[in-house]
């Protein structure tokens, strides 16, 4: 098939193509891809995720949402975690993200874990049709792990759109970043998202088919490190996605971070409740509410 704006790789090209399609016209679009292509090889490193141990495969698990016919779209994913993981699994599996060198990881992080089902395809996730995926209910499965762009709107309803049975949604319900928060202020004059707008929008749509959500809860608190260089490098790409910053506003995020390091070092604190949506067409999932 034949795709616009993007490109599909099957896991048997004999060698990873660079992305020309990539639509970035944009000014978050652009400076989204090139913040997470900065990213992607220290994704490509997370430890490999396992059944018994990750409560979002655990989730699946639990409600039966993938068989042995199942087809699965990940939307954002990323250096390929999730979709290595569910692989096995299914029938076919088909990874989307913006950033080419995400799912250059992506790719190679299947081929490792010996996945022959699974291809990938860059693009942004706005500028795709349903119909460029194979129409409404293409899939068996959605399946989206903190993609922003799935994460409200258009980018959620396009995802409801594309599955036949399941959907499996995963979002920051709050998040609290001590060096993220306090750069959006002083730099930005910019409160913190609420993320909870994105729950009220994806809950709503959900339960106003008829068939409610099961939710689940989990709290993370992480750390982060970084050498002032790398902190700023970090912080300047992460804002960039927000709004263009000039050189006054990245002079400030640099003396900002230097003004907190200690012995050169500047170290955050992440504190997110992540919220799951499990949900099927067919009220598969159970719940009282």
């Amino acid at each position: 098939k034949t795709y616009r704006k993007m490109r599909k790789i099957p896991l048997d090209s004999p060698k990873f193509r660079t992305i020309e399609n990539i639509n970035i016209n944009l000014h978050g679009n652009a400076c989204g891809v090139k913040f997470w292509n900065s990213q992607a090889e220290r994704f490509s490193k997370r430890p490999q995720l396992r059944w018994g141990n990750d409560w979002v495969l655990k989730l699946v698990s639990k409600f039966g949402v993938v068989s042995n016919s199942s087809r699965i779209l990940e939307i954002g994913c990323g250096a390929g975690n999730y979709l290595s993981a569910l692989a096995p699994m299914c029938r076919e599996i088909v990874g989307c993200d913006f950033s080419d060198k995400m799912i250059f990881y992506a790719q190679k992080n299947a081929e490792r874990a010996g996945c022959k089902n699974a291809s990938f395809i860059v693009a942004d996730w706005r500028e795709i049709s349903p119909e460029q995926l194979g129409g409404p209910r293409a899939f068996d499965v959605s399946f989206s792990h903190m993609s922003v762009a799935a994460s409200k709107g258009e980018g959620f309803d396009k995802m409801l759109e594309l599955t036949n049975d399941w959907l499996v949604w995963v979002q920051p319900f709050s998040r609290k970043d001590s060096i993220l928060d306090l750069l959006r202020v002083d730099v930005l004059n910019r409160a913190t998202p609420n993320l909870q707008d994105n729950f009220s929008y994806a809950f709503k749509t959900l339960s106003d088919l008829g068939i409610p959500p099961n939710l689940e809860f989990r709290t993370s608190v992480r750390t982060d490190s970084f050498n002032l260089d790398c902190g700023a490098r970090f912080y300047i790409g992460r804002l960039s996605i927000e709004k263009p910053l000039s050189q006054k506003e990245k002079s400030k995020i640099r003396a900002c971070l230097k003004s907190i390091a200690k012995d050169g070092k500047t170290e955050s604190r992440l504190e997110t409740i992540l919220c799951a949506m499990v949900w099927s067409r067919n009220g598969k999932h159970s719940i009282k509410i």
